[in-house]
């Protein structure tokens, strides 16, 4: 983790950049597991046609969503850089235990399997848009570690060292 230096603004922005490269990396790497998914399925589940179906299914669905992840991994990188912790604790808690078990299991019994990957997709994306909003909140910005000022004086011991 790099911890982002307060009241450098430039820094911040720099450190953001490099986190939004990141998500654009895991945008491309979508993409191309998108566009390679069936031959990499056979490649390493030979000879079972009733996985390779479902897991081309799920790659066709779940994928939308791994952008938005990358999205939320590169916000949320930023807010634990500078020092914040709560929010990323918060756009993870309602990521996973408040939208993706609740959408996995309600469209799950809708719409069988696909339901579930729906979930699990609109799960990130419903995140990214949390983690937008505290993002733009600007929270980030304001320091949470202080400097503490008050130096430790030196008191005199109430015990006298015993000689002899």
């Amino acid at each position: 983790m790099v911890v982002v230096p307060f009241g450098r603004i430039n820094a911040v922005l720099h450190f953001l950049q490099k986190s939004l490269s990141s998500f654009l990396i895991t945008l491309l790497q979508a993409s191309l597991v998108f566009a390679l998914k069936i031959p990499l399925f056979k490649l390493f589940i030979p000879g079972r046609p009733d996985i390779i179906a479902e897991g081309i299914h799920f790659l066709a669905i779940f994928t939308l969503g791994i952008p938005f992840f990358g999205l939320v991994g590169a916000i949320m990188a930023l807010f634990r850089g500078s020092g914040h912790n709560v929010q990323p604790m918060i756009v993870d808690m309602v990521r996973l235990w408040g939208l993706r078990i609740p959408l996995a299991y309600f469209l799950g019994n809708q719409f069988g399997s696909t339901g579930i990957w729906w979930g699990m997709a609109l799960s990130n994306i419903i995140a990214a848009f949390v983690a937008l909003y505290f993002y733009f909140q600007g929270g980030w910005k304001k320091q949470v570690i202080h400097e503490y000022k008050e130096t430790i004086q030196s008191t005199p011991s109430p015990f006298i060292p015993e000689e002899g």
